[in-house]
């Protein structure tokens, strides 16, 4: 199939805004923007009525080569260039009667023209492809390295009931594989070199501990192997059944508190970057280091004074070095790192320069590094894919990600620090009503509460505002991002660490921003659990309350819902609910405070949600109706965590708005 389209015509919605009931109830359009390595193709997976096409551009010609795209409910998750002629491809699939998507675990590899196309890993392989070296594909794989400097071959991971992950050197063009290595801990994830070749494992023992471990044989030194049979210590010794790697493939590096989140980056020489907490973990900061697996020291490399740096926050060069590290403070800075040479670390500084209030990555560049996909976004911007021609030093908007949304009509959103009456800092951000004079606000809390806000768009901020209402967010103690102490506020904590809450509100009050006789409060997960007990806590501040998918009853996360049921779930619950004291406050559980509320309430669920189940809403709405307590409701029966159907999320928004006019 070849659909011939002009770049003008594909790329329209550039310029133009498709005619909408409620934009901000859209979701994106394009989803990723890849450049080929020889720079002259560039593949666009985007959405096209509902379903995704990955669509194969030639930059010369400018025109379509081929849309790849699968039926019977296969789509395309995510793509990758093998070579200029030939791509991979992963596949995802909606769930049995849900609105959202989960990954099949299938890996395909097809010419560019669609050609050629073949099944190398997934459930569902044919015989015949087991006959090609494929046994293995009837478990789930995803693409795991791309091996740049081999253009037949890439590495897969495959997935079993035993969670010891195995890599598969695997070749695009007849599916032929050989084994590599099998993890040395369950549900591990790898990192390799810039040749593709692995370097070390990432995972969670039984103990709940994240450990790392490297791989010997494609690092440059050499181990004495360690005898399990006569060594105590289990931070250095694997113990393995004959279906496991040989304890001397790996060599043990380091354990880390969960919640803390290292993550090794790469490999590069005898260094493996990664981020974490410096020396024996101790930093309260996550920063970048690299550690020298021949002198095992860590070397510091950048640690920003406020805030961690994150996992997607980092660029690194086709040789597998760290150029540049973004930190999400107030607003986002990029930092190139000087010591570092780097052909693409010099491209970094100039889409720095020529875009200095954008939020930036790299999603591809050509083989030679002259032409880039670069993704910026902003508050005022929720996504743009350009095409950077270093030679002309040309930014070529290539497409927007949200289509609907109109672009020139954005409200800005504003970063603010204050103390809480602990005196603690902390960062929050104002985004202002359409209508300025309109001092009708909404407190707007994240979810998690193991996540943060970011200076961003936001559809559901931006759709507050362009209907007159300030919306402010706050990254009150418990969110990540930072630091470790910052985060661990909340465990044991769900309830108390609201007190930022009202903090902010008298804050943003006397900056005269607000006026805190006109508030409401909303949110989705523990936004809803800080919508819902915050006016419990203090009626006097707000006029209503609504929450989306929120926690009602923590006691009921040990009974029902997904995190309960993952490796080292009642850890984590542990730590989260109980913290130091060891056992779970009542109290902190909207449901056994139900006679205590006096706000006019909303409440939104998605009756599939395993999050937090539906039946723990149901249950909070007949202790509602037990005590007498109105409220308005809206349940979507194919709905999850959160709604994820343009349909629903345009409904609920709508029963928001009216919602929240009637108070306010």
């Amino acid at each position: 199939m070849k659909n011939v389209l002009s770049l003008l015509i594909l790329f329209s919605f550039i310029t133009t805004t498709a005619e909408v009931k409620n934009q901000f109830a859209t979701l994106p359009d394009i989803y990723s923007v890849k450049i080929s390595p020889d720079g002259k193709s560039v593949g666009i997976l985007r959405k096209i009525d509902g379903e995704r096409m990955l669509s194969i551009l030639d930059l010369d010609t400018k025109e379509v080569i081929y849309n790849h795209e699968f039926v019977r409910g296969d789509q395309i998750n995510t793509f990758y260039w093998a070579s200029k002629d030939r791509l991979v491809f992963e596949l995802l699939r909606s769930g049995r009667d849900s609105t959202r998507y989960f990954a099949t675990g299938q890996v395909y590899s097809t010419n560019i023209d669609g050609t050629k196309q073949i099944m190398l890993a997934g459930y569902n392989a044919k015989r015949e492809a087991i006959r090609t070296g494929q046994g293995s594909a009837k478990r789930p794989a995803q693409v795991a390295n791309m091996m740049p400097d081999d253009k037949e071959h890439i590495i897969v991971q495959f997935y079993d009931s035993s969670e010891f992950f195995e890599l598969w050197k695997m070749n695009i063009y007849n599916g032929r594989m050989s084994k590599i290595t099998t993890a040395p801990v369950k549900q591990a994830d790898f990192t390799f070199n810039s040749q593709g070749d692995v370097t070390g494992a990432l995972g969670v023992n039984l103990q709940f501990e994240v450990v790392y471990y490297i791989y010997k044989e494609n690092l440059p030194i050499e181990y004495d192997p360690l005898d399990c049979r006569e060594a105590n210590d289990d931070e250095t010794c694997v113990r393995v059944r004959t279906s496991r790697p040989k304890v001397s493939d790996w060599q043990f590096l380091t354990k880390v508190d969960p919640f803390k989140q290292i993550q090794p980056i790469s490999s590069f020489g005898r260094k493996i970057y990664m981020l974490g907490y410096g020396e024996s973990n101790k930093s309260d900061r996550r920063g970048l280091y690299t550690y020298d697996i021949i002198s095992k020291k860590y070397n510091e490399i950048f640690t920003h004074p406020r805030v961690d740096i994150e996992i997607g926050a980092i660029a690194v060069d086709d040789a597998n070095k760290v150029i540049g590290v973004r930190a999400d403070d107030a607003y986002p800075s990029f930092v190139v790192l000087k010591s570092v040479k780097s052909d693409l670390k010099d491209a970094l500084i100039e889409i720095q320069k020529a875009y200095p209030y954008e939020s930036f990555y790299v999603t591809s560049s050509s083989s030679d590094n002259k032409k880039l996909i670069v993704y910026m976004s902003s508050d005022i911007n929720p996504g743009t894919f350009f095409l950077y021609d270093r030679d002309k030093n040309e930014f070529t908007p290539l497409a927007r990600q949200w289509s609907k949304v109109n672009y020139q009509d954005l409200n800005q959103m504003i970063a603010y620090d204050f103390n809480n009456r602990d005196g603690v800092p902390i960062q929050a951000f104002f985004t202002q009503a359409k209508n300025k004079s309109n001092k009708k606000t909404i407190i707007y809390p994240h979810g998690g509460p193991w996540a943060r806000d970011y200076w961003g768009y936001d559809p559901t901020v931006q759709f507050l505002a362009e209907n007159d209402f300030n919306v402010i967010q706050m990254n009150i103690r418990g969110s990540t991002g930072y630091g470790y102490k910052f985060v661990s506020e909340v465990f044991g904590n769900f309830e108390e660490v609201l007190e930022d809450v009202y903090d902010g509100i008298e804050f943003f009050h006397s900056e005269g921003l607000i006026d805190k006789e006109n508030l409401c409060i909303y949110g989705g997960s523990y936004g809803g659990y800080a919508a819902t007990m915050a006016p419990i806590n203090r009626p006097d501040l707000f006029k209503c309350a609504a929450s989306d998918a929120g926690l009602y009853d923590i006691e009921a996360q040990y009974k029902r819902g997904d995190i309960r049921r993952s490796r080292g779930g009642k850890v984590f619950l542990d730590r989260a609910f109980k913290g130091d004291k060891n056992e779970i406050d009542a109290t902190q559980s909207p449901i056994n405070r139900v006679s205590e509320m006096s706000v006019p309430f909303f409440l939104l669920h998605g009756k599939k949600d395993i999050r937090t189940p539906y039946k723990d809403a149901e249950l909070f709405m007949q202790e509602m109706d037990r005590n007498n307590i109105s409220y308005e409701k809206m349940i979507i029966t194919k709905e999850e965590h959160g709604f994820s159907n343009e349909e629903n999320r345009e409904a609920s928004m709508e029963r928001l708005l009216k919602f929240f006019n009637k108070y306010l």
